[in-house]
């Protein structure tokens, strides 16, 4: 039931059919929905694991694009306090959590806030691959 209830109320009315299914079928299976590490995303959820009564978890990824982080001007520490944040809102109202990894490169992906006097960092360059050799030792 791989859903996003924090979409709106036509998703969360999908993900309550669904969770009611599984419950009133008898159903074996574990429920579960994508939430942005965000209380919004994750408040549907609980909401309709309450009512439904079954345990509903959260699979939570942190929805931020580098052009979203460039554009909201958003610093790591900062995604990382607001992910803590919707994890522990999850927890206390009883869902069970999966946190999905996300590679976030701060030299890369977050805009970086300068003094006017500071030098802006240049983007980190790619290494270059070693070269090949050949198994022989010829080249």
């Amino acid at each position: 039931m791989e859903q996003l209830p924090g979409a709106g109320p036509h998703v969360q009315k999908s993900v309550e059919r669904l969770a009611r299914e599984i419950v009133d079928a008898k159903l074996n299976v574990a429920a579960n929905c994508a939430a942005r590490t965000h209380e919004n995303d994750i408040r549907p959820i609980a909401e309709i694991s309450q009512r439904v009564g079954i345990p509903i978890e959260a699979c939570t990824f942190i929805g931020s694009s580098p052009i979203r982080q460039f554009a909201e001007e958003w610093e790591l520490d900062w995604i990382i306090e607001q992910s803590a944040k919707a994890v522990r809102f999850a927890v206390g109202e009883g869902l069970p959590v999966t946190v999905l990894p996300t590679v976030v490169d701060p030299d890369r992906y977050l805009v970086k806030r300068h003094a006017p006097t500071d030098t802006p960092r240049p983007p980190t360059a790619e290494k270059p691959a070693p070269p090949l050799v050949n198994p022989a030792g010829q080249h």
